[in-house]
């Protein structure tokens, strides 16, 4: 079985390309002269519609070329996500339904015909029939359109030429994406890991940063607690009777370095050359006064 992706309906780029793509201008004149101009549920005028992708626009050809192949095993391949088989001219406020709150289901199918549905219908009719699963009636105000109260178990327009029509696979998997939606269930999850084996949510993300941040700072502060607990150690030594060679040593050297203590690197840095250069001079003299003393 070629399971749904559980993310179908997800305006999520899932391939590099899709980030290069660009929304052909022509998709959607394509999808509306198809479909005689009108949305395929209300008969509104396109100049309120939109052409919908069924696979996400975002999705990219990759996904559509591997999405089609898999669900038909080969028999259909879309190579395009612009493909005008990818899309139907809906209104656009059902275009954002699509495959979340609002289906089509295509009549007959392997568990229902079409009056199963629709009593007026033959048991036999091929229909593409609307389900809103909020189980309610949707009323929507768009500028430019009627006010049109638009529910559950209505058909949709069918051009006669149905060459460029969705193929049914495509019906079958934003029905089941809108199921997914709604009715999530334990065993998603496991899908979810096999189409997206590396993908991690937001909140993943996030955490992982957090936790990395707290194991840089404890490793930090476990490395400072251990150069103070050698510093404590040596003094206690050196309290309890150490090498008192070691002692007057390290104390030399803190006195000798202690005017050194607050200066900036570069400082420091200027300090070493000039104090190398005077060594250099005083060398160099040393010499020039023996050779002298030859003569």
């Amino acid at each position: 079985m070629f399971p749904l992706d559980p993310l179908f309906s997800a305006e999520a780029i899932t391939d590099s390309q899709a980030s290069f793509q660009t929304r052909e201008g022509d998709f959607r004149s394509r999808v509306a002269n198809r479909d005689n101009r009108r949305c395929v549920m209300t008969e509104e005028d396109k100049k309120v519609c939109d052409a919908a992708h069924m696979v996400s626009f975002k999705k990219g050809a990759s996904y559509m070329r591997a999405f089609s192949s898999g669900r038909t095993r080969g028999q259909i391949i879309i190579d395009d996500i612009n493909d005008t088989r990818n899309g139907i001219l809906v209104r656009k406020d059902k275009r954002i339904e699509l495959g979340k709150n609002l289906a089509i289901l295509k009549t007959p199918n392997f568990a229902l015909n079409a009056s199963d549905i629709i009593a007026t219908a033959n048991s036999n009719d091929e229909l593409y029939i609307t389900h809103h699963f909020d189980e309610k009636e949707t009323t929507t105000h768009i500028i430019g359109s009627r006010s049109t109260t638009y529910g559950s178990n209505r058909c949709i327009r069918v051009p006669d030429d149905k060459s460029d029509w969705p193929p049914d696979f495509l019906f079958d998997a934003m029905y089941a994406s809108a199921v997914l939606f709604h009715f999530r269930a334990q065993e998603t999850g496991s899908w979810r890991e096999k189409f997206y084996p590396a993908a991690k949510t937001s909140q993943q993300v996030e955490f992982d940063k957090l936790k990395a941040e707290e194991a840089l700072k404890k490793a930090n502060a476990d490395a400072g607690a251990a150069t103070c607990d050698e510093w404590a150690a040596q003094r206690t030594a050196q309290r309890n009777g150490g090498d008192s060679d070691s002692w007057k040593e390290w104390a030399c050297e803190q006195l000798l370095f202690w005017p050194y203590r607050n200066l900036s690197p570069s400082r420091l840095e200027m300090l070493s050359q000039a104090h190398q250069k005077q060594a250099s001079v005083k060398k160099v003299s040393n010499w020039l006064d023996r050779d002298q003393r030859r003569v």
